[in-house]
Parts: structure tokens; sequence; C-alpha cells
């Protein structure tokens, strides 16, 4: 899984990336087949601070954004949805598939 790191405005530091990078890997736990992330954080001004996920699957792209007052709530929102994203896609692709069996299972008998 390619990640990619984005800071506009400041410099982020190594335990910010480090920390994102845990949290990144373990979004596999939600749905296995993500290609890359790009991370995006941005100080927009003293008191504001945005996070953006984009996260690409195979035939589907991801975005999650959050803000905050501090970068580790801005960062946490933005993991927060992409995370209810990534889950409502699995559960879409495995509905499918049962469907698909359902029918075939009914229709030989």
């Amino acid at each position: 899984m390619n990640i990619q790191f984005t800071a506009r405005h400041f410099t982020a530091s190594d335990m910010l990336r480090e920390s994102i990078t845990d949290q990144v890997r373990d979004l596999t736990r939600f749905f296995e087949n993500i290609i890359s992330v790009h991370v995006v954080l941005d100080a927009e001004d003293k008191l504001r601070r945005t996070a953006e996920l984009v996260v690409a699957t195979r035939g589907k792209s991801i975005t999650g954004k959050g803000s905050g007052e501090n970068m580790g709530k801005a960062v946490d929102q933005a993991f927060s949805k992409v995370e209810r994203q990534l889950k409502k896609l699995n559960q879409k692709i495995k509905g499918h598939k049962e469907k698909g069996l359902r029918k075939t299972m009914q229709e030989s008998m």
C-alpha cells in the first residue's frame, strides 16, 4: 500500500506521520483491497486544522475530511469518516456475492 503525505502551511512531525501511518495500516481491517492513501494535512490558521484522506481502492476512491482546533481531532474525524465508508463498501460487496449465491441455490431446487 502506497502512503503519501502532504503538509500545507506547516511541517508535519515524524511522530505525527508515524501515528497516521499506523492508522492507515489499520484501515485494512475494514477493507483489504486498498491500493493507496493520500493524506493532506493543512494548518489554515492558528485555530483551524484540517485533515483529508483520499483512499484509492480498485474502481473506487473514498474521501474523508475532518477539521478541528488541533491536528489530532482533525485526523480522527477524517479516519472515522473513511472507516464508515469502507465498512459500507465492504458490506455492499459481500451482500452482492450472497445474493447471487442464494438465487442460484433457489433456481436449482
